[in-house]
């Protein structure tokens, strides 16, 4: 299909050409010289020799009776050779059916470091008398650049009568000037009258006081001049330079002679229309033009014997169809051949490309530890980049599930119909190439009903893709802060999601191969599915720790609210790290609040730390003045309390005094079987086989709390 349309675009094309070849009017007379330099110079006008006005009738190369315009001189000394009107110094630029453009002259004066003339071109004049030439109105305007004066024009018609008109340009700096726009603001414009023959350009400005030099940093020099209004865009650089009216050109209108078509036809023997064409007077200008027929193309003023004219379009185009075919057949096999060669080299360079993504991404070493790691291979997957981009929707933006400062998170569906969730990370380090591999593989080994399950990953990309299991209720942060949303969760499931997160995070810490601090524990990362079962989510921050340290030194990243007050201090990340966050998650579950919250309605009001303030009710005894209502009615007053101490505990600003996460995690699990407490005393004791430490909570009183009745 793209090739037929490229057969038929390619054959209009050279239609078209065929056709504008003939309607052009690019015809020259026979045996005359067809181009000057790099300008052709079609019949009516011709390159005379020497410069000399050709009036040798019908073997001329110009057309003759009509004064010297027609006859252009082909100075050979400039290299390439220019060409110009008659023996003038008029420079020819293009010529058309119905125009002529000639080079352009601008008046122009620039001061010099004591604002004194330095060089001076007040006025130049441009004369086409003796032409058949007429300065466009529709297609020329008069431009003055520069601050501070007046551009003028005065100009002459057939008949010597005189039209004058200015523009005014001001500025006082360069800042006041628009790119773009010549509206009296360093650049102005006016249009000129119809039918001119004669126009010069000049100023009008006020006399600079001596010593005056503050203008010179932003206008050095001015300009007038009348030029091609479409070919000309003012810029503010052109206030600091010399002016560039000579880069402009000026459009002359041309046509034949000075009578209209009754007065023309009347000299039989100088009328330049030839056979097949018709005569045009010009709007209420000199002369008249010739134009062939409907369905006729050529140069209206060459006859047959002179080696052009009008002639039909069918005995011009058919005879060359068979040329204009081939050349189509031969342009769309190359194109072909090169379309195909394209398609070949880019399907090569993204395979490649895919190839030094997938090597770069550690790719063969995360292969071989997936078959080392029992168990690895069948529980997860190296996906290609087409499999998660088909399962996107090409990364359909209706599809994001969430963004972070980690990447953002697509909902995808696989080809067997498994919905996923699809984590595209913004920032490739290759420096952790190594220990991304690592995270991976033992994340596709990690078996705990509150950690989301990682499914794969796709390494053919720049950045490695992710492809978790999708939990459909969202987030806690959703469900804890939503007005309506989502259903508030009761006491009893928020503490039942506490012990499930502690003991998905001691997991993390204690029971997996290498250690894995989350560094980014807070209540947006942890999910819920259907059954408000949490699981935590988005290891992007994660860190292995290896087993022989305790410590280790990283860019400081996390949440503001969250983020442990030692590691910001230190850069030095430890298991405690995730402990602190933890407890700003508990108290975000006690309270109903957001880490960083506002006491006035919505955003206004002064605004607090959560976990600060927090510590701060606790002790001066006034907790429940922070606890949310649903939490008061529902809990049992002690447990509320031994929950605020479990998160005191974990909020210590040193990470020494801190908890483990799975001592956390067994007091937790004791406190959800408390109906009523009094006095409620906890010992806890590391489950680990190689620290039988005691830790103690120690005795939380409820006789001296403030707690509402």
């Amino acid at each position: 299909m793209v090739l037929q349309r490229l057969l038929l675009l390619i054959y209009l094309f050279c239609f078209l050409q065929l056709m504008s070849s003939s309607t052009a009017f690019g015809q020259t007379k026979k045996d005359c010289q067809a181009k000057c330099g790099n300008v052709s110079i079609p019949y009516p006008f011709g390159i005379t020799p020497g410069g000399k006005d050709d009036r040798r009738g019908a073997g001329g190369c110009s057309i003759h009776g009509v004064g010297y315009g027609y006859n252009i001189y082909c100075n050979i000394s400039y290299s390439p050779p220019k060409p110009f009107i008659g023996i003038g110094n008029l420079e020819v630029l293009d010529i058309s059916e119905t125009e002529i453009r000639i080079k352009n002259l601008a008046a122009s004066i620039c001061y010099n470091s004591l604002g004194e003339f330095e060089e001076n071109v007040p006025t130049v004049s441009t004369s086409l008398f003796g032409t058949p030439f007429t300065f466009s109105d529709t297609k020329n305007r008069l431009f003055g650049i520069g601050c501070g004066h007046s551009g003028v024009y005065s100009g002459y018609d057939l008949l010597k009568k005189e039209y004058n008109s200015t523009c005014n340009s001001i500025c006082n700096k360069i800042g006041e000037v628009k790119e773009g726009s010549c509206d009296g603001l360093g650049c102005c414009q006016f249009s000129i009258a119809k039918g001119l023959k004669e126009i010069e350009t000049s100023f009008s400005w006020d006399v600079n006081p001596k010593g005056d030099t503050s203008f010179l940093s932003y206008n050095p020099c001015s300009s007038t001049f009348v030029a091609d209004y479409e070919q000309f865009r003012f810029n503010s650089s052109d206030l600091l330079a010399t002016p560039r009216g000579s880069d402009i050109p000026i459009v002359l209108d041309w046509a034949i002679g000075n009578k209209t078509c009754e007065e023309a036809k009347k000299d039989v023997e100088n009328f330049a229309c030839q056979v097949n064409t018709k005569c045009t007077n010009l709007n209420n200008k000199v002369g008249y033009r010739c134009i062939c027929y409907n369905g006729y193309m050529g140069n209206p003023y060459l006859s047959h014997i002179e080696g052009g004219g009008c002639t039909k379009i069918s005995a011009q185009i058919f005879p060359t169809i068979a040329v204009a075919l081939g050349i189509s057949l031969g342009l769309l096999v190359l194109f072909a051949s090169c379309w195909l060669y394209y398609l070949f080299w880019k399907r090569k360079k993204l395979i490649r490309q895919r190839e030094q993504f997938y090597q770069q991404n550690g790719g063969l070493l995360l292969k071989q530890q997936l078959v080392l790691n029992e168990g690895g291979v069948e529980t997860s997957k190296i996906f290609t980049e087409k499999e998660l981009r088909v399962a996107t929707n090409n990364y359909d933006e209706s599809l994001v599930l969430g963004r972070g400062g980690y990447g953002t998170v697509y909902k995808g569906t696989l080809s067997d119909g498994r919905v996923v969730a699809i984590k595209k990370s913004k920032i490739a380090d290759p420096n952790q190439n190594k220990q991304f591999i690592n995270e991976v593989a033992i994340l596709t080994k990690i078996h705990h009903r509150n950690v989301v399950k990682l499914l794969g990953c796709c390494l053919e990309t720049e950045v490695p893709l992710l492809c978790y299991e999708y939990i459909s209720n969202g987030t806690l942060f959703q469900h804890i802060h939503s007005n309506s949303d989502a259903p508030s969760i009761s006491w009893g499931n928020r503490l039942r999601i506490a012990v499930e997160i502690a003991n998905a995070l001691a997991y993390l810490h204690s029971a997996a191969d290498i250690p894995i601090i989350h560094r980014d524990v807070k209540s947006a990362n942890i999910l819920l599915d259907e059954h408000y079962t949490a699981k935590i989510a988005d290891f992007g921050a994660s860190r292995l720790i290896p087993s022989d340290k305790k410590e280790l030194a990283t860019v400081v990243l996390g949440t503001k609210g969250y983020l442990d007050p030692e590691y910001f201090n230190t850069s030095q990340l430890t298991e405690k790290s995730d402990v602190y966050s933890f407890g700003g998650v508990l108290v975000e579950l006690l309270t109903a609040k957001k880490p960083i919250y506002s006491e006035g309605s919505g955003d206004s009001g002064p605004h607090r730390n959560l976990a600060a303030h927090f510590i701060l009710l606790l002790e001066e005894d006034n907790l429940f003045e922070l606890v949310e209502d649903r939490v008061v009615n529902e809990g049992p007053l002690e447990q509320i309390v031994a929950v605020a101490e479990v998160a005191r505990r974990c909020l210590k600003l040193k990470g020494a005094e801190r908890p483990t996460m799975r001592q956390v995690t067994t007091e937790l699990e004791s406190l959800r079987g408390v109906e009523s407490l009094k006095t409620h005393e906890c010992l806890i004791t590391s489950t680990a086989a190689d620290d039988p430490e005691t830790y103690s909570f120690g005795t939380v009183t409820t006789g001296s709390m403030n707690i509402p009745r």
